[in-house]
C-alpha cells in the first residue's frame, strides 16, 4: 500500500448516520460507475463462482419483469446469462492519430432505465453484491477534492432512505476503502501511460463517450440481434466513437489483464473486412 499524504475532511458527515436498507436497490439507477481492472476481474471471478441455480433465478425475475414469460425458452435464458459475463463497458477514449483507445470502464446499466444489470428486479437484491465496486460502497458518500491535498467526504444522494438510520460512518473503513481504490486506480494508469510510451502512441484528443450499439446496427448487420437487444436492450442514439472510422484498442485487453470486449473486436473486424473491400 502507498503512502497517501493527503487528508480527510468529514466535517460535513460528521453526524450523519446511515444504514444500507435490504431490498431498497435505489442506489443502483443512473450511477455508472467506473471500474478499475481489479474490479472487473473480481466481478468476473465471482460470477465464475456462481452456480446453475443462480444465475436461472436471476435470469427468470428479469425476464418476468420485462414481461416476456411468454417468449422464454432456453435460448433466451442462455443469451441472459451470457450477456452478463460481459458487464462492464467502455467509457472514456483516447483518440490517437491512427486509433482510439479506451482509457476506462463503467458497469453496464440499462439506459432506457438507468437499472444497474446486476440488480434484482423483483426482490431488489444485487447479484454480485460482494464484489459491488467501489463507488457501489461508498453510497450515499462520495469524495471531493475542494482542497489541494484533502478529500471532503459529502452526502451525494440525500434522498437515500437508509440515511439516519444505524451508526455513523466507519471513518477508518472508509478512508482504507478509498485507498485501495486509488491505489488500484493509479496501478491502471501507470499501466496505460507505459503502454501508450512504449507504443510511441500519440494522443490528440480525449473524450468521454459511451459506445452506441445500436450505431452499430447500421454497420455490421451480421450481429447477433437478440443477443444484442437483450444486452444493450434500450440504449439510445448518439454520436459514436464508431463514427470515426478508427481501429479501437483496448490496452488492458491486449496486456491480458482484462478479456477483450466482443462490442469492440466486432467493430475492429468490421472495419477490416470493408478496407478489404
Amino acid at each position: 500500500m502507498a503512502e497517501w499524504e493527503i487528508q480527510y475532511d468529514f466535517s460535513a458527515v460528521e453526524n450523519i448516520r446511515f444504514e444500507c436498507l435490504s431490498q431498497c436497490g435505489r442506489c443502483c439507477f443512473y450511477q455508472a460507475p467506473t471500474l478499475t481492472t481489479s474490479e472487473i476481474n473480481r466481478i468476473r471471478k465471482l460470477l465464475e463462482e456462481k452456480t446453475a441455480e443462480e444465475y436461472d433465478a436471476f435470469v427468470l425475475d428479469w425476464i418476468t419483469f420485462l414481461g416476456r414469460l411468454f417468449q422464454i425458452d432456453k435460448k433466451m435464458v442462455e443469451q441472459y446469462k451470457e450477456s452478463l459475463k460481459w458487464f462492464w463497458s467502455p467509457l472514456i477514449f483516447d483518440e490517437a492519430e491512427d486509433c482510439i483507445l479506451v482509457r476506462t470502464y463503467t458497469v453496464h446499466s440499462m439506459p432506457s432505465t438507468g437499472r444497474c444489470k446486476f440488480l434484482n428486479p423483483i426482490d431488489m437484491t444485487c447479484f454480485i453484491y460482494p464484489a459491488r465496486p467501489a463507488t457501489c460502497r461508498a453510497y450515499p458518500f462520495t469524495i471531493t477534492g475542494e482542497k489541494r491535498g484533502v478529500f471532503k467526504v459529502i452526502v451525494a444522494m440525500e434522498n437515500c432512505p437508509g440515511l439516519g438510520r444505524g451508526q455513523p460512518l466507519d471513518k477508518k473503513m472508509f478512508i482504507e476503502a478509498h485507498q485501495r481504490h486509488m491505489e488500484e486506480i493509479r496501478r491502471d494508469t501507470e499501466i496505460y501511460m507505459k503502454y501508450i510510451l512504449e507504443k510511441g502512441i500519440k494522443i490528440v484528443k480525449k473524450e468521454k463517450r459511451k459506445l452506441k450499439p445500436r450505431d452499430i446496427n447500421e454497420m455490421i448487420r451480421e450481429w447477433e440481434k437478440a443477443w444484442k437487444e437483450q444486452y444493450f436492450f434500450g440504449i439510445k442514439r448518439g454520436e459514436s466513437v464508431f463514427k470515426k472510422g478508427k481501429k479501437i484498442i483496448e490496452p488492458f485487453a491486449e496486456l491480458g489483464i482484462i478479456p477483450p470486449h466482443p462490442l469492440i473486436q466486432a467493430w475492429n473486424k468490421w472495419l477490416e473486412e470493408k478496407r478489404h473491400h
